[in-house]
């Protein structure tokens, strides 16, 4: 499956989508604890582990399982099976199919919302 082509997210699985993408690869902790200090969205570790599940079964994320290193348990380590670049872009063409955004007018206005947004930007925008 294409993953890129199913790309749907809600704003909650774009939160833990964002952790994952920046993270690149981690557990619950790692990712509970980011989207907790980049949104203010206090997820118990329960609660994230059914949202990474339920990423994963849609074919967003894959899991391996890590060592428990002394835990007891076994880790399951996440990471993304979609790049954030075409999550982006499948979600702005089907914001542009859905919203009917296909004319000039609407394009043209578009444009400079992005462009305002542009310009408020950081300029280290890398984090």
């Amino acid at each position: 499956m294409d993953s890129s082509s199913e790309a749907s997210f809600s704003p909650t699985e774009w939160q833990v989508m964002s952790a994952v993408w920046e993270l690149g690869e981690a557990d619950v902790f790692k990712i509970t604890d980011l989207v907790r200090s980049r949104f203010g969205r206090a997820y118990t570790q329960k609660t994230m582990g059914v949202l990474l599940f339920r990423l994963e079964r849609k074919g967003h994320l894959r899991s391996t399982v890590a060592d428990p290193a002394g835990r007891g348990r076994p880790v399951h380590l996440y990471s993304p099976v979609v790049s954030r670049q075409a999550a982006i872009t499948v979600q702005l063409q089907r914001f542009l199919r859905d919203f009917f955004l296909d004319n000039d007018e609407d394009l043209i206005m578009l444009r400079a919302l992005l462009s305002q947004r542009v310009e408020q930007a950081p300029e280290d925008s890398s984090t």
